[in-house]
């Protein structure tokens, strides 16, 4: 039971059970880097980022911030998750073409080829199985902590009470202290976070716990319940400049609404202001 592999077709990283609005273990995040890297052994050019990025088998261009919107993460979670692998030797880093292009480290091993891999004098195989065995502890020992929190009442106050004097993107941002943000969830949170803070530079500070309220309320139906839409979402309104937060698709109509209102006036669509 401890040698040879699970046949997972790639069909499965499009069914809908893995595409599934989430945030993502580091387990999966790991999965997803396997998956993710170009399998064919010939060198591809893709045009990313308005750069002409070069990556050969094995290897997956990405930066942090669309790794942090695709697996519903901080930036700074994924550098320190990459800094963690390359520690282990389970990836290297290249960022000489302006852009990350992360190479998986035996990457034969998990795709079953017979190709011979003589970067290591230890058994491919039995690496591959360690690691996944250390993620799942990791994983396992990450729910058990959460259901602790949740069991335990007074384990959830101390929780609560650490992470509110801590420096962490999960923390209120500067003047919002005194509201009360357990109605946020956790997918969400550092993005709505994001957006106060963009509001506040602006001068457009939420005044109420009612207005935050509806702010999120909106939020999360125009991002149709989905993390990483609500995270474009709100990069697409402080790119424009944008006082509000429209869907996705209707950018462009926004961005004309915005600038001329119905009385030919410049209209604000501030949302729960």
């Amino acid at each position: 039971m401890d040698k040879g592999f699970i046949k997972l077709n790639r069909k499965f990283f499009s069914h809908k059970m893995w595409e599934a609005a989430r945030t993502f273990s580091e387990c999966e995040a790991w999965i997803d880097l396997i998956q993710s890297a170009r399998f064919e052994a010939t060198e591809q050019i893709e045009r990313i980022g308005g750069r002409e990025i070069c990556f050969g088998r094995g290897q997956y261009p990405a930066s942090n911030r669309y790794l942090a919107r695709k697996w519903g993460w901080g930036e700074q979670k994924v550098k320190t998750f990459l800094g963690k692998l390359k520690i282990e030797r389970m990836i290297k880093v290249d960022t000489s073409q302006g852009m990350n292009v992360i190479t998986l480290c035996k990457y034969n091993s998990y795709n079953g080829t017979t190709q011979p891999d003589n970067s290591d004098d230890n058994s491919s195989i039995d690496l591959l199985f360690k690691e996944l065995r250390d993620l799942k502890t990791q994983l396992e020992a990450q729910q058990m902590t959460q259901a602790q929190l949740t069991d335990n009442p007074n384990l959830k106050k101390e929780k609560k009470e650490e992470e509110r004097n801590t420096n962490s993107p999960y923390n209120p941002p500067k003047g919002y202290e005194k509201f009360n943000f357990d109605f946020l969830d956790l997918g969400f949170k550092e993005s709505f976070f994001v957006w106060l803070s963009y509001k506040t530079s602006k001068g457009q500070k939420y005044k109420s716990q009612r207005s935050i309220e509806l702010c999120y309320k909106q939020l999360k139906v125009k991002a149709r319940e989905n993390p990483r839409m609500a995270t474009l979402i709100i990069e697409q309104s402080m790119a424009s400049n944008w006082n509000g937060l429209f869907e996705l698709k209707e950018h462009k109509n926004a961005e004309s609404n915005q600038t001329k209102g119905t009385d030919g006036k410049r209209a604000d669509y501030s949302i729960g202001m």
